[in-house]
């Protein structure tokens, strides 16, 4: 399940991109997914385990896909820094955008990236895992 729209964010924090992108997938809003969010997440990040449970406590079930199409899925896309450090020896950390079909939002930045390989070089990022929406069944 896709949604029909989506409210546009940028993070607030140092570790907030897993929250500003979930907010902006669910449709929910920033007060919302930190509560629901563990102590602290809008600091240090959040694993796919811990976005999934916050997600739960909204009413919404996230799906962790492993194969997915970049061009035609919408989620959150997890992304793995390449290389994992930089020339001064500094650890890149993973990091959380909203997939739209091909395109790449990266609430760290506020930049909507229309081409995802051009995002990928540019960034320095390999592709992860992606969460999204499942259809409630009614």
């Amino acid at each position: 399940m896709e949604p029909v729209f989506i409210e546009l964010d940028i993070q607030r924090e140092s570790g907030d991109c897993c929250i500003a992108c979930l907010k902006m997938l669910i449709g929910k809003t920033y007060p919302e997914v930190i509560t629901a969010a563990p102590a602290g997440s809008h600091k240090s990040g959040m694993t796919c385990k811990a976005m999934i449970a916050a997600a739960a406590t909204l009413d919404v079930t996230l799906r962790l896909r492993r194969k997915f199409d970049i061009d035609e899925d919408t989620g959150l896309l997890s992304l793995n820094p390449e290389p994992k450090y930089n020339p001064g020896h500094i650890k890149r950390d993973e990091h959380l955008v909203l997939l739209l079909k091909g395109m790449i939002y990266d609430a760290y930045n506020g930049r909507l990236w229309l081409s995802t390989e051009a995002y990928l070089k540019h960034e320095r990022y390999s592709v992860g895992t992606l969460l999204t929406v499942e259809a409630k069944n009614e």
